[in-house]
């Protein structure tokens, strides 16, 4: 999902995947100390790419930090041209408390669902 360049994390966004994992891939990245993040889609996948990088500015995690885009052409079998987009985000000012929130309120979803799964049985 992600490799590492010079110091950044980059997150490669295909249109296969959940945008949630994206999201939560992202704010990780972050959360362990890389200074910004860039989400970077081909083609179809812009879209996605781009809910990913909004979701991320609704939860206020992050602030976009620069917005490339690129169209490329492909020499394998036939010729195509094929669209880029890449946005790198860098932490927002409220990051760390906010994510702290946001891991207190799935640990706690979790205790919720292991517990009601406990007394089912």
């Amino acid at each position: 999902m992600s490799n590492e360049n010079g110091g950044n994390a980059i997150v490669r966004v295909s249109s296969n995947k959940r945008k949630f994992g994206y999201v939560d891939y992202t704010k990780h990245r972050l959360h362990e100390g890389y200074p910004e993040v860039t989400i970077s889609a081909l083609g179809t996948a812009i879209a996605d790419a781009v809910s990913v990088v909004e979701l991320l500015k609704s939860q206020g995690v992050v602030t976009v930090k620069k917005i490339c885009t690129a169209r490329a052409q492909f020499d394998d079998v036939r010729s195509t041209t094929t669209d880029k987009i890449e946005v790198t985000v860098t932490k927002s000012p409220d990051f760390d408390a906010i994510y702290e929130q946001q891991q207190k309120d799935r640990e706690a979803a979790k205790a919720s669902a292991a517990t009601c799964e406990g007394n089912d049985e």
